[in-house]
């Protein structure tokens, strides 16, 4: 149902909250947007309201600025903003700093190590790890991610007919953190395309995407935080002790981003600059850092 959800049926929505109370609305393009930020955004003062899509949250955004209306501001994710796409001119618009809110938690500060460390055998963890050519945990989930990040590039850049939403990367990638198997990723997204179009040959779209993976390996800003997530989570359960699936790992990782670390980010600088320029604020984290709250 929500899926259906129009930048009309969301600007009437941020109408009814205004005259409501007088507070401000923070959109944001999801319900699990909502669970990460929830806590930071300081409620006496602003809704936090998800948009179920961003086309919704964009269209209501260009309905807010038809109408001047003040207090409304839009997170949206990056996703390709400075690669392929421009970013939205409105100055009630900010951006995560990654592809993604989540890829954006999981990248700024310790949230995932500790995630990983309650959820795994940590002894065995380290073992691992240190085996490895990585520092971290999270970079045995980067680089699957990264070749699905590619998978999405190329489909852009060419006009090609795959589907890397929703995409099995557990399916593709070395639990050892060696390279995934790229043959087997685009016969993957070959094989979940929209049926309405041709098919795609893998024989034409494996080198675009070896060439798009050679250029971009171990770059986290081409992760989404859907495949960061299950792709931790695989290794979590193939090698480290583990027995978590995707989803609550994604939800610890989301509870446990601190204000400490959300002050880390050009996220929030960026909200609190579009704030202090309408002699408000959004974020409760000053105050929760100094025990006010």
């Amino acid at each position: 149902m929500f899926e259906l959800l129009t930048g009309d049926d969301l600007y009437a929505e941020v109408l009814l909250l205004l005259d409501d109370t007088g507070k401000g609305v923070v959109l944001v393009e999801g319900p699990d947007d909502v669970d990460t930020l929830d806590t930071h955004v300081d409620e006496d003062k602003f809704y936090l309201i998800p948009g179920y899509g961003k086309t919704s949250v964009v269209e209501t955004i260009a309905l807010v600025d038809a109408d001047q209306l003040d207090l409304v501001l839009a997170i949206l994710d990056r996703d390709w903003v400075g690669i392929l796409d421009e970013p939205n001119p409105s100055s009630n618009v900010v951006y995560t700093d990654m592809y993604d809110l989540d890829s954006t938690v999981m990248l700024t500060g310790d949230s995932c190590s500790r995630v990983v460390t309650s959820f795994c055998k940590t002894a065995v963890m380290k073992k691992h790890v240190a085996q490895s050519e990585f520092g971290k945990p999270l970079e045995f989930a980067i680089r699957p991610a990264v070749a699905v990040g590619a998978i999405r590039l190329i489909t852009r850049e060419h006009g090609l007919n795959l589907r890397a939403r929703e995409f099995p990367v557990a399916e593709i990638m070395d639990f050892d953190g060696g390279h995934p198997n790229l043959q087997l990723a685009a016969t993957i997204a070959i094989s979940k395309a929209a049926g309405a179009r041709p098919k795609e040959k893998a024989e034409e779209v494996l080198p675009l995407l070896a060439a798009k993976y050679g250029e971009i390996d171990m770059e986290a800003r081409y992760c989404s935080g859907h495949d960061i997530f299950p792709a931790l989570a695989a290794v979590m359960k193939k090698r480290w002790g583990g027995s978590v699936n995707a989803n609550n790992v994604a939800k610890a990782i989301r509870a446990a981003f601190s204000c400490a670390e959300l002050m880390r980010t050009s996220l929030y600088r960026d909200v609190e600059a579009w704030a202090e320029s309408r002699s408000t604020y959004v974020w409760n984290c000053p105050e929760i850092m100094r025990g006010v709250v």
